[in-house]
């Protein structure tokens, strides 16, 4: 049971990602705890999951390693003074690391993207699949996704902020920024994914 959870992609982007990120995040929550004490729990979160991966399946997945990595960088965050800059990095470190990750292992037959392209097309034959020309395609599609929501992640701060940090001009800012993160990659995402998803159940 456990060895199924720890394999299921959902389950670790919730434990490694979301719940750590509800954690720092929400003033709520967070308004009558010690700052110290909300950046353990949720430091402990992908730390527990990272143990059971490591003891269960002898691998870390690469969620893992993205949340200990978006934990590490939102606390650098919130230690140095705030600057645009500095906030566009962190918005777009992560799909920035990913795209690397995957372009230097291009093609690999073990990967995150190659994951989901074997999950989407269910071949026979693995082994062939990763030697063919759409699997090829494919896995370089979805790499470039993360290089344009990288792109997209670093210039739209860039561009929209223009207010002082805390301010209500600020709040609507980054409202205003994540609104236009999601339309400008949600909409070529799910339009690439489609393609992919057509093609490999061709």
């Amino acid at each position: 049971m456990v060895r199924k959870l720890i394999q299921n992609s959902i389950f670790k982007f919730v434990i490694g990602i979301l719940l750590p990120n509800f954690l720092l995040f929400n003033e709520n929550f967070n308004k009558n705890i010690s700052p110290i004490l909300i950046l353990l729990i949720a430091f402990s979160l992908p730390l527990i999951l990272a143990i059971l991966e490591k003891v269960l399946i002898k691998k870390i997945s690469l969620i893992s390693k993205l949340s200990f990595l978006n934990i590490g960088f939102n606390f650098i965050f919130f230690l140095i003074p705030f600057s645009k800059i500095i906030y566009a990095i962190k918005e777009s470190i992560i799909p920035l690391w990913i795209f690397a990750i995957h372009f230097k292992n291009q093609n690999s037959d073990s990967d995150f993207v190659s994951s989901i392209l074997v999950k989407i097309s269910q071949p026979d034959n693995t082994a062939d699949f990763f030697k063919s020309n759409r699997f090829i395609k494919c896995y370089r599609l979805i790499t470039y996704l993360f290089l344009y929501s990288a792109f997209i992640n670093f210039i739209n701060p860039i561009i929209q902020i223009n207010s002082d940090f805390g301010t209500i001009e600020f709040n609507r800012e980054l409202a205003s920024i994540n609104f236009t993160n999601i339309i400008l990659t949600f909409v070529p995402t799910t339009a690439i994914l489609l393609y992919i998803v057509l093609k490999l159940r061709k």
